[in-house]
């Protein structure tokens, strides 16, 4: 079981979960629907809230956030099944990707108790707004090449 408190559901579930279901929207090239968007967003920041807070094995939750993303997509988005899937699994290894970037550039930080960091809630959210950056950003770009590109296209 991850230690998670509401404050985290507030500074990082919240943009996760809007994060991750634009990014199956953007990936897998489907037409923005801005009210499913944050219906969709809303419940998967609860349901990868929840799923956070089960006494289950590390790494457990992610397989089951991204089964749960791919079936709100498929589902309520109406987004298809080969799509949704790609799109999801590309969003999860992008996220880690950058929490990678992140904690490469956090040891660079002089006088930074790392596990000082950790223990906070806040302090924990906000060392982590890098990773989340970097992750819009990537999906932004993404999807403006993609927007030039059907430009050309037409």
């Amino acid at each position: 079981m991850l230690q998670i408190q509401p404050i985290e559901f507030l500074l990082r579930g919240l943009p996760e979960g809007f994060i991750y279901i634009l990014a199956v929207y953007v990936f897998s090239g489907t037409k923005l629907d801005k009210k499913r968007y944050v219906i969709s967003a809303l419940i998967t920041a609860v349901f990868i809230y929840i799923i956070r807070l089960l006494p289950i094995v590390f790494g457990a939750h992610t397989v089951l956030s991204i089964l749960f993303i791919m079936l709100l997509s498929i589902n309520y988005n109406k987004i298809n099944l080969a799509e949704a899937a790609k799109s999801t699994i590309i969003t999860f290894i992008l996220q880690y990707l950058s929490e990678a970037v992140n904690m490469l550039l956090i040891k660079f930080i002089p006088n930074l108790d790392i596990d000082k960091v950790f223990v906070d809630p806040v302090s924990k959210c906000l060392i982590g707004i890098p990773s989340l950056i970097i992750t819009i950003t990537i999906i932004l770009l993404f999807y403006f090449y993609n927007k030039k590109v059907d430009a050309r296209n037409v």
